[in-house]
């Protein structure tokens, strides 16, 4: 075998071998973020419902949901939505690996009390092919599509 051959051979499995461990550890980081989304979720992830409220129909988009206004301004509706999503972890090995927690709270306008509250946790990133199609799904504890927190705290009269 020649020498450039040689060489040639090396490259390679180095750069095999570094790839396999920018994927071991990417993948171990995602499991512990994944834990530690299980855990977190564990504690205080959820709905949670102090009050529900009954409105006019008037209140309601033909589609049947409230139509709450986002932030301070309620728009005359009395109660507003308002959201806090928060980096807990920063990329760490994993490329892009972030674990966040994502609270929406209903809150009553005219003494500013919160009358609901949905927290989610979320694990997002880490996937050493990040980008590629069908890569990086991450993972939501609980499932943000079976907490419809607007959809539990009011109802049409």
């Amino acid at each position: 075998m020649s020498k450039a051959l040689r060489n040639c051979a090396i490259a390679v499995g180095v750069l095999i071998g570094a790839l396999w461990l920018v994927k071991y550890f990417s993948e171990t980081e995602m499991r512990r973020l994944d834990k530690e989304v299980d855990r977190l979720c564990a504690i205080d992830g959820g709905m949670r419902i102090f009050e529900t409220v009954t409105l006019p129909a008037a209140k309601f988009s033909q589609s049947g949901r409230p139509l709450l206004p986002s932030g301070q301004d309620d728009a005359g509706f009395g109660y507003f939505v308002r959201g806090e999503a928060k980096t807990l972890s920063g990329p760490g090995q994993a490329p892009g690996a972030r674990l966040i927690r994502d609270m929406t709270q209903v809150v009553r306008s005219k003494d500013d009390k919160v009358i609901a509250e949905r927290v989610i946790y979320v694990r997002s990133g880490g996937y050493w092919l990040e980008g590629v199609p069908g890569i990086g799904q991450g993972k939501n504890c609980p499932d943000p599509e079976s907490l419809d927190v607007r959809a539990k705290v009011f109802s049409k009269e």
